[in-house]
């Protein structure tokens, strides 16, 4: 995987969009939301906007705010992803026997689907905030419900019943300094724990339902601070990266201080036929149909006294995370345990 990450001809960051986004309307055939705007924010508004309300679990907020984005700006590249071809390397961890024992002993279930890895790289400064994953709903069409919805879907818990469970496994690799794994596995009110990375061991949770992110990386943050989001993050043909514009280097970072880990995803079944139901459903749920789910339980919680209809885009979203996810709030003094880690 070591070998693989350094071929990999680019990283980029998480918030690098390589086209225009897609039109609100979605996939011919699939009417107009009656909110579009909805389906036109950022995909991660939930998680970007927290950290930068409150500067990440340790609430350390950047005066300047390119500086602020930088930090949780981390590189990613998918190496593997259903049945598209994959590095060889990829692939023997897409279909790890050991992965999948580990996801059937998470849920209980006996039908494991695997079907992502991806690559995150930090470099010195960087952190990724708190934040859960993006969960995945039968009958719910990814290509007009944005993932910053999705994940208020699962946290409102009126969605369960169409909810597919995701089995997530960290890999780490490498020796950088800082970036432990954090996350809080009895809820956002209880203690973080702790996993401090060393190469080739991993974490499994559900990374759906659990708080979790990663401390920042240790070193000299300079480079992070020239990030932009057009940039991109290569191997050089020595010892190290560089963060690049175009063809020109403006940073760069030896081997030893990126932080790199693989992330491995399956879907997670109690038998076949319900593998078969999942993969036959219908996209029947759709945005204006979940946003009057979510907006009928406001009504009861009297969050919406003068209706949805009053509301911006904008504030029905930011009203929408705030009622539904319940982010662990930035503290110091909050104790913490040490999690152990699995090679």
């Amino acid at each position: 995987m070591v070998e693989l990450s350094r071929r990999f001809r680019e990283y980029r960051p998480s918030s690098y969009r390589p086209a225009a986004r897609a039109s609100a309307a979605g996939p011919p055939g699939v009417p107009a939301p009656r909110r579009p705007g909805l389906a036109t924010l950022p995909g991660r508004v939930d998680a970007s906007r927290n950290f930068r309300r409150t500067g990440g679990r340790h609430g350390r907020i950047d005066r300047d705010p390119a500086t602020l984005a930088g930090r949780s700006n981390y590189f990613r590249a998918t190496y593997a992803q259903g049945s598209k071809t994959a590095p060889v390397a990829a692939q023997r961890v897409l279909h790890h026997e050991r992965l999948r024992e580990a996801a059937r002993a998470l849920y209980g279930r006996t039908v494991i689907d695997p079907y992502v890895v991806f690559a995150n790289l930090l470099i010195p400064g960087q952190e990724l905030g708190i934040h859960t994953d993006i969960p995945v709903f039968r009958g719910v069409n990814h290509q007009t419900v944005p993932s910053w919805l999705r994940v208020v879907m699962l946290h409102s818990g009126l969605f369960d019943d169409q909810r597919i469970p995701i089995a997530t496994v960290v890999l780490h690799f490498g020796e950088a300094r800082g970036g432990e794994f954090v996350f809080y596995p009895d809820g956002p009110g209880g203690p973080v724990a702790t996993h401090v990375p060393s190469h080739n061991s991993g974490v499994m949770i559900d990374a759906d339902s659990i708080f979790h992110g990663v401390d920042r990386v240790h070193g000299d943050d300079t480079g992070m601070r020239q990030l932009r989001s057009h940039m991109r993050l290569v191997h050089d043909d020595g010892d190290g990266w560089s963060l690049r514009d175009s063809h020109r280097s403006v940073a760069r970072f030896a081997s030893g201080d990126v932080r790199f880990s693989v992330s491995w995803k399956a879907r997670c079944f109690v038998d076949q036929s319900e593998q078969a139901a999942a993969s036959e459903a219908q996209s029947d749920l759709s945005l204006e149909a979940v946003v009057e789910r979510l907006t009928v339980d406001l009504r009861t919680r009297d969050r919406l006294p003068g209706g949805a209809d009053g509301l911006s885009e904008l504030e029905l979203a930011h009203l929408l995370i705030d009622e539904f996810v319940p982010f662990p709030p930035p503290t110091l003094s909050r104790p913490e345990s040490t999690a152990t880690a699995s090679s």
